[in-house]
């Protein structure tokens, strides 16, 4: 089928525009892409995938065990095998069909019933019991395969429900989506240092990230949404990451109520609804007593995030520049801005919208308004990301959109307006031999994401990978001249 998103040209600094077949359809950058954003009443539930990826998360502890890369993703391709595509324009809503084609995208990937997609787990590295894909297959009831380019990860039937498994119920395994397990791989976080999730319910990406440093450093996790940040917490009392403070000496996770897109570094006082360091943490003030912050409101236009520090209530935007934000504490050595968007990547999350009715996606994501609005939300948040990043950090930008313009063009926004700015490659995720970065013929099991539209960046298509769709950039942050 067709590319998902057409690639765009990457205004980078100190970077050669792509030449060549990658050029190939490429046209200016903001073109083509100005109806690519629907703002999002809120972030969908993880989709059940897996995440991981080179920096071993998933086989940090003794419970999980790593199979050979031929075997793996066989549940992948049989599940994708197996897709019976249907003429997407005859069930999809007309402006839902002229929102694709004018970001580019193929509509043959809303043919795709959720269920034919494959579902991950990730094993929990606390484990009592060994987790494999033979101990996780007898347990679901049908074939389990490991995915080998996210270590600790693991394929099966979609229609599978595994929250009635005993793996599931006792903390051994959780779903997540294996294109954010990548997200959070690029990241690549470790032992000792302070990392901030700004958008981090309902919390698996937050699990992964914390098993990743080996529950050593500082953690903090901020979103504006207190049902989803209640869900968060659960997931991080249920999976270890988060018990008596006398058990997890040198480690803090923090979870808080706060607009993302102008957190200071510092949760606001009453905001925290689960510290580590503080004993009975979900039954203390801190947790029922904290008012919620008003939710940042989504404003016309796109201009460039405020420069004013934290705790705010998410206003309209101010200035055309990030780079004129003011100083702030930026003392972080990752950063994770999983951003608010359209979810049109999520195969899912738009399937809801067969069963509630097309006139309620039509107004909740088509607005144009709305449309404008959620551009100029992520370019706060990315913004926000990068203040509160040290130099010589990493920042890593994703959404499940599969747009332009709520990927490429808002990091190129960053890196126009922002000189310390720079895209780096993303080695944090496991490719291996005999497999891909695209083109025909690659096997999608081994190495299922695609080039994307800016140097160093990559976009999984849910027509091809299995996965939800994500892009997902990587950046660090220059120390000034």
């Amino acid at each position: 089928p067709p590319a998902a998103c057409p690639p765009t040209v990457a205004r980078v600094p100190g970077a050669r525009p792509a030449t060549g077949a990658s050029a190939a359809g490429m046209d200016e950058l903001g073109t083509g892409g100005g109806a690519g954003a629907a703002a999002a009443a809120g972030r969908g539930p993880e989709a059940a995938s897996g995440g991981g990826g080179g920096v071993a998360m998933g086989d940090s502890g003794g419970g999980v065990d790593a199979a050979p890369a031929d075997a793996a993703g066989a549940t992948a391709r049989r599940v994708i095998a197996s897709f019976e595509h249907v003429e997407a324009a005859d069930h999809l809503p007309e402006p839902f069909v002229e929102f694709l084609r004018a970001n580019g995208l193929n509509a043959e990937v809303f043919a795709v019933a959720p269920a034919q997609l494959p579902r991950f787990v990730r094993a929990c590295p606390r484990a009592a019991t060994r987790v494999d894909a033979a101990s996780l297959s007898a347990d679901f009831g049908t074939p389990v395969t490991p995915v080998p380019w996210l270590p600790g990860f693991f394929a099966l039937d979609g229609s599978v429900k595994i929250a009635r498994s005993l793996a599931y119920s006792r903390g051994d395994v959780y779903g997540i989506d294996a294109s954010s397990g990548a997200a959070v791989a690029a990241l690549a976080p470790r032992a000792g240092e302070r990392v901030l999730d700004l958008c981090c319910a309902p919390g698996t990406k937050l699990a992964m990230i914390a098993d990743a440093m080996g529950c050593r450093g500082e953690l903090v996790g901020v979103d504006v949404s207190r049902d989803r940040l209640a869900a968060c917490c659960t997931v991080l009392k249920k999976y270890g990451i988060v018990r008596h403070r006398a058990e997890q000496p040198g480690w803090r996770c923090r979870v808080c109520v706060a607009d993302g897109a102008s957190f200071d570094g510092e949760p606001p006082e009453g905001s925290v609804l689960m510290d580590s360091a503080v004993e009975n943490v979900r039954s203390g003030p801190a947790y029922k007593g904290a008012p919620p912050p008003k939710r940042a409101r989504v404003v016309k236009g796109t201009r460039a995030p405020e420069t004013g520090g934290g705790g705010g209530d998410g206003g309209a935007a101010g200035g055309d520049d990030a780079a004129t934000a003011a100083p702030a504490a930026a003392d972080f050595d990752r950063v994770l801005v999983d951003a608010e968007c359209t979810h049109d990547g999520s195969i899912k999350h738009v399937a809801k919208f067969a069963a509630w009715g097309w006139e309620t996606f039509e107004k909740r994501f088509l607005d144009p308004a709305r449309i404008a609005g959620v551009v100029a939300l992520q370019r706060r948040l990315l913004a926000c990301g990068f203040r509160r990043l040290r130099p010589g950090g990493t920042l890593v930008y994703s959404t499940c959109s599969l747009t332009r313009a709520q990927n490429e063009e808002v990091v190129q926004w960053l890196l126009d307006a922002e000189p310390r700015a720079e895209l780096v490659p993303i080695d944090g995720l496991v490719a291996p031999a005999g497999g891909g970065a695209g083109g025909a013929g690659r096997d999608s099991s081994k190495r299922p994401w695609d080039k994307a539209g800016l140097p160093h960046t990559i976009r999984f298509n849910p027509l091809t990978t299995g996965t939800s769709g994500l892009f997902i950039a990587r950046l660090t942050k220059r120390a000034s001249e």
